[in-house]
């Protein structure tokens, strides 16, 4: 598992083949892309932006995307499992690229 964070902003959908939401909830998305046949988790917590102040919070907010690749399908479904609960990895697609 690798983890990179980004500023708000951040163009993740440019960056990927494929991009899908997974889940998205109190101001949070949670997104499964793929890019050269391995997986990543992204989580967009962009939204909550408005909420912060510019100054006070600037590290929050030159973090505030989170990408995560992942070595195997597997890895990535107990990873989300763990963190999220199991309704998001129920709702996770069926035609995810193995690694």
């Amino acid at each position: 598992m690798e983890i990179t964070k980004y500023p708000f902003g951040y163009k993740f959908k440019n960056q990927f083949e494929k991009v899908e939401i997974i889940k998205f909830y109190s101001g949070v998305g949670i997104f499964h892309g793929i890019k050269e046949k391995k997986n990543y988790l992204i989580i967009d917590s962009g939204t909550l932006v408005d909420f912060l102040d510019s100054i006070k919070d600037k590290k929050t907010i030159d973090e505030i995307i989170t990408v995560i690749k992942f070595d195997s399908i597997d890895e990535m479904k107990k990873y989300i499992g763990e963190k999220y609960g199991r309704d998001v990895e129920f709702s996770f697609r069926a035609n995810s690229r193995e690694s």
